[in-house]
């Protein structure tokens, strides 16, 4: 339904059907918090070429003011720079060191220069992980 949130659905009281078509797209699997930054797995081996550059990847932070009344503006807004991006032999796991991870924040990631080993873009580009706490361990 195209009702309340933004949606792609065409008629304001209906049920549409998706049928898939079988194949999977080239998107995020999951995000991780790591010590020294962040393990993103997808879900097609991506292009090596493109993944393993830091450029790739663009980073900002940013927390909320927490209130009764609904909504707030971002605040306390950072750019974390982006150290290290090794690629897994496989392809589908991406191993990024960061500099300024900052709990209790909000990391924004745009992913749209990232490609696959087709040369496709990810379906959706961006993805946030809300870091509570950064894990101990070795931090390299």
């Amino acid at each position: 339904t195209n009702r309340q949130w933004p949606v792609r659905g065409e008629s304001p009281f209906a049920i549409q059907r998706i049928d898939w078509t079988g194949e999977v797209p080239f998107e995020i699997r999951e995000i991780n918090i790591r010590p020294s930054g962040f393990r993103i797995s997808f879900t097609r081996p991506v292009d090596p070429g493109t993944a393993a550059k830091s450029a790739t990847y663009l980073l900002s932070t940013y927390t909320h003011i927490y209130a009764a009344g609904y909504g707030s503006p971002e605040v306390d807004q950072t750019t974390p720079r982006v150290v290290k991006a090794e690629v897994s032999a496989d392809g589908l796991e991406v191993n990024l060191t960061i500099e300024g991870i900052q709990e209790g924040h909000i990391h924004d990631f745009d992913l749209s220069a990232l490609r696959d080993r087709e040369g496709h873009r990810l379906l959706h580009t961006k993805a946030y992980y809300t870091v509570n706490e950064i894990p101990s361990g070795n931090r390299q």
